[in-house]
Parts: structure tokens; C-alpha cells; sequence
């Protein structure tokens, strides 16, 4: 799905919903393909994954655009939300 978005020529995306859809921190790794695009993802729903504390660095080329992020219960922990904070700014 991610790829089908980033080859598009032209992709009206803003908001992505992936809630419970059983996506693991090494699945999560495919939104660096959005880093390349014109894509302004703002919306991006996590929420019920099991991510784990790698999350954050594959959340990165991502931040430019995102008004809203949902990481609850995602298993992310404690190190993962400090890593998080420090690339927020």
C-alpha cells in the first residue's frame, strides 16, 4: 500500500489509518519510502501495533508534515518516546 501511494504521480493522501493492522517495527520501516515523495501525510494512526521502541527512527523521515500521531498501545515504551521527543524540534 505504501509503495502504491509513493509511485503515484500525483496522491491527494493526508491522513493514514493504520490501527490494529498488525504492523511490527520492521513493517513499519516501508513509511521511509514517503521520505522521497511530495506526499504531506498529516494524520498518521498507529494506535493497537506492536512497534516496539524502534518505532521512533522509522517514524523520522516522516515528522516534516504530521500534525497528528497516534502511537497508543504500541508497545513503543519509555526509550522510544524519549527518542521520539528529541526529534520532534
Amino acid at each position: 500500500m505504501i509503495q502504491g501511494i509513493a509511485d503515484s504521480q500525483i496522491s491527494v493522501v493526508s491522513e493514514l489509518h493504520l490501527t490494529a493492522a498488525c504492523i511490527t517495527s520492521k513493517g513499519l520501516k516501508n513509511l521511509r519510502i514517503l521520505e522521497t515523495t511530495q506526499i504531506d501525510l498529516q494524520v498518521l494512526n498507529l494506535a493497537n501495533n506492536d512497534l516496539g521502541n524502534d518505532t521512533s527512527r522509522s517514524l523520522y523521515p516522516i515528522f516534516r508534515s504530521l500534525v497528528s500521531l497516534d502511537l497508543s498501545n504500541t508497545k513503543m515504551g519509555r526509550q522510544g518516546c524519549f527518542d521520539l521527543a528529541d526529534n520532534v524540534s
